[in-house]
């Protein structure tokens, strides 16, 4: 046997620890012959290299590769991936080292079981034998186990390092590190959850150094010295998140991962003068989004770890709107004030409670009664919220129905005021209105809850024992997004569709009953025919969003986004001559609108030609532009389903389709190629083909596609708001 386990070793100025990690590695009892050893040089500046050279030239199993910059452990990681022939993948830090027995014992076990991933014991020493706490994985070292389901053993999810586990490779097919200070992490968790079976020992140990010297602190040890590993933690705990809509089985686990990791970081924060207030605030914001979708109980097991002094601290310090809320009880979105009596009973008074009381006391006055509560992500009225909230102020006035909206956006604030019964967003009435509700009818999951509303259903129902909740969409949905919208992940009394084969879609995949889905056509598709509208020889270019690129948190954003294919893309398009002489011969404009999550890159793009805008939010309203425009070009963006709906030829312009499938979401019952309104294309040139062509028939849209749609949608008239009230009103 040759080559049973491939060991990667990445290298940075680790000259005083190197050696004892090699010799726990050409002295393991499994034998040199058994063994690969790949080191990575990521560009040492001390004698790290010199040593590595030295047992390369002793040891013929061991490999020297060198970095020409120093890129980081992640990406030396990568080359030593590439580069592993054996079947079994090892890493080791090489700081650290290894039992002896570690690889026999470990190839053992993995032919008795044929598990997917070994996870091994592991301990911290220091040069002081100072003892080191160790995380919630401990417990998996008791005895030794083989897991079938992990869910089992939720402390799994603790065992982030890849260090102590030995990995089939067959685990790792198609995953890569990130190039981070926690690249370790979500590496980790992935396989974990990609594995079908695990075995847990404690027969051997990686031993895991706790360097004491100021001047030589390890990668985890100075974590929280740079702002840059802020950044890390932030993105990592959203990846983790994300897991959850993939893998919902694993919520439970990858809640109380987020809410431990959370809890030093945002305490951590608060006392780094490196961060200005406005990147505070942000950072707050978005752990408070990771948090409101953790369960009840993870939260609670947070509740019991925060000490009073923190407590007292953080009562003090209202901390960009989070105080402690998150900290201490997502549950009820507010600070929860602890007072110990003489019987060390613990009460909790919430301004959730106070709201409860304050709301039955508002019903006194009817119009507060039976409220209908409407809004779309708090800051805006330009979607299905607005036209139904539009529709009933008109059409049935009688009802109390009330939108919220943030006072910020003081434009669209006053566009729903002109219709009354406007409420600020996130404010106590918007908070009393909403314990009143009979009815939360929302476009968007999640804005129109003040606090968690699971855990308000469970515990504060009663006041409130009619209340539904009706979910009207952004966008007519196309993927598989069971996992998120499904009903094992809602509470949806009420999901409404805006196309036939949208509805068969949902009622037949997601999991809920007949009378929970209901085709009835959007709210907004009644104001596309706006004969108000003036018709324009105009082309929407209006492409959805990236992920990675939205959400990207390194420090020269703009500059790394300028370098995507994505801005290459469509810079290029803005551009070309060929646009241009297209645009003059036929007296056409072009407006390109970047998608709500990419907004902050709109100055980014440049076009010098007069015939193109480029648009801002703030400045263009998306139903008027999809209106009053006679061709839209989009990649996947849901608006084509608008644009369809109103007979009106589209363009497919798809240049990153496979990677955008894998980074965004899992394919539907839609497909492009056959259900789709217009051609799909992959090539800039071709776009321009199929602009020529439909300008050439006055831009009609073709018969087939014209086929598509009116398959697609079996109502088009302007009753789909009338359609959804009724259905509304038939939960009661």
């Amino acid at each position: 046997m040759s080559n049973l386990i491939s060991v990667i070793v990445p290298m940075f100025n680790v000259e005083d620890y190197l050696e004892k990690c090699l010799e726990s590695l050409v002295n393991q009892t499994i034998g040199l012959e058994n063994l690969e050893i790949i080191l990575i040089d990521d560009y040492s500046t001390d004698r790290t290299l010199e040593i590595a050279e030295k047992y390369v030239n002793n040891y013929p199993c061991i490999r020297l590769f060198k970095q020409a910059i120093n890129q980081g452990s992640g990406i030396a990681r990568n080359v030593g991936l590439r580069e592993a022939s054996a079947p079994f993948i090892s890493f080791v830090d090489a700081d650290d080292f290894i039992s002896l027995n570690t690889y026999e014992y470990a190839i053992e076990i993995f032919q008795s079981t044929n598990v997917d991933i070994l996870i091994y014991e592991y301990e911290y020493f220091s040069g002081t034998n100072k003892m080191y706490k160790r995380n919630p994985s401990e417990k998996l070292f008791t005895v030794d186990k083989e897991i079938r389901d992990i869910q089992d053993y939720p402390e799994i999810i603790f065992a982030t390092s890849v260090c102590n586990k030995v990995f089939s490779k067959n685990v790792l097919e198609g995953l890569i590190f990130t190039n981070s200070q926690i690249e370790d992490a979500l590496f980790s968790t992935l396989t974990t959850i990609k594995a079908k079976k695990v075995y847990v020992t404690n027969q051997f140990k990686y031993f895991y150094r706790k360097r004491e010297e100021k001047h030589k602190p390890s990668k985890t040890d100075s974590y929280f010295l740079n702002k840059e590993s802020y950044l890390d933690h932030l993105v990592l705990n959203e990846e983790i998140n994300e897991l959850a809509i993939e893998y919902p089985a694993y919520k439970s686990m990858i809640d109380w991962f987020n809410v431990r990791s959370l809890e030093p970081f945002l305490r951590s924060i608060l006392t780094k003068s490196f961060f200005s207030h406005s990147e505070k605030k942000q950072y707050f914001n978005r752990a408070k989004r990771i948090l409101s979708s953790s369960e009840s109980q993870c939260i609670q097991k947070l509740e019991k770890r925060i000490s009073q002094n923190t407590i007292e601290h953080l009562k003090n310090h209202n901390y960009y709107g989070f105080a402690c809320l998150t900290l201490i009880h997502m549950i009820c979105n507010s600070l929860v004030i602890k007072l110990k009596t003489k019987s060390k009973i613990i009460l909790k008074i919430t301004s959730v409670l106070i709201c409860v009381v304050l709301a039955q006391v508002l019903k006194i006055n009817k119009k507060y009664r039976d409220v209908w509560l409407i809004t779309e992500r708090g800051d805006e009225a330009r979607d299905n919220g607005y036209s139904f909230f539009k529709y009933l102020r008109n059409s049935y006035p009688n009802i109390n129905a009330y939108y919220l909206i943030s006072t910020n956006n003081k434009e669209e604030y006053s566009k729903v005021n002109i219709h009354g019964n406007v409420i600020r967003y996130r404010s106590m009435m918007h908070k009393m209105l909403f314990v009143n509700a009979i009815f939360l009818v929302t476009a968007h999951r999640g804005s129109i809850e003040p606090w968690n509303y699971a855990s308000y259903k469970k515990y504060l129902s009663f006041f409130s024992p009619n209340q539904k909740y009706i979910f009207l969409q952004h966008g007519i949905t196309k993927d598989d997004v069971s996992n998120v919208l499904g009903r094992n992940n809602t509470l949806f009394d009420l999901f409404i569709t805006g196309a036939k084969p949208e509805y068969d879609y949902i009622s037949k995949i997601f999991g809920y009953t007949n009378n929970e889905v209901v085709y009835t056509g959007f709210a907004r598709f009644d104001d596309l025919y706006d004969e108000k509208i003036e018709k324009k020889k105009q082309i929407l270019l209006m492409p959805t969003w990236r992920k990675e690129l939205a959400w990207s948190q390194v420090e020269n954003k703009y500059e790394n986004f300028m370098h995507s294919d994505y801005y290459r893309r469509f810079q290029s398009f803005l551009e070309n001559d060929r646009l241009a002489n297209i645009l003059e011969s036929q007296d056409y404009s072009l407006v390109f609108y970047l998608h709500y999550e990419m907004q902050m890159f709109s100055e980014c793009f440049q076009s010098e030609n007069p015939k193109i805008i480029i648009a801002k939010k703030e400045n263009y309203d998306i139903q008027s532009l999809l209106r009053e425009s006679a061709i839209l070009i989009t990649d996947y963006s849901s608006v084509y389903f608008d644009f369809a709906y109103m007979r009106k030829p589209v363009i497919y312009y798809q240049f990153d389709r496979e990677q955008f499938r894998q980074k965004h979401y899992k394919k539907g019952y839609f497909s492009y190629e056959e259900h789709g309104f217009g051609p799909v294309l992959n090539q800039e040139k071709d776009v321009y083909d199929s602009l020529d062509y439909i300008l050439s028939s006055n831009a009609q849209i073709d018969n087939v596609y014209q086929t598509r749609v009116n398959q697609f949608f079996a109502f088009n008239d302007r009753n789909n708001c009338e359609r959804i009230y009724r259905s509304i009103i038939n939960l009661k």
